[in-house]
């Protein structure tokens, strides 16, 4: 995902996170929802939780177009 690709339309959409060290063979990704970004990182609600986590936008991708 790229930052700059992003608008006020992407808040409150959902993506997959998916760490650098997640294989084929062992998968660990995480559902969140985008609550906001700045120049280098992506805010993401993960599970039930109230505050959003910075993400390495390298490592999101949108669950649906």
């Amino acid at each position: 995902m790229k930052i700059n690709d992003l608008t006020e339309n992407d808040k409150g959409r959902q993506v997959i996170y998916t760490p650098h060290h997640s294989t084929p063979d062992n998968p660990d990704t995480e559902a969140g929802v985008i609550s906001s970004w700045n120049e280098k990182y992506v805010f993401v609600r993960y599970g039930m939780g109230s505050t959003a986590a910075a993400t390495d936008p390298d490592q999101l991708h949108f669950a649906a177009p």
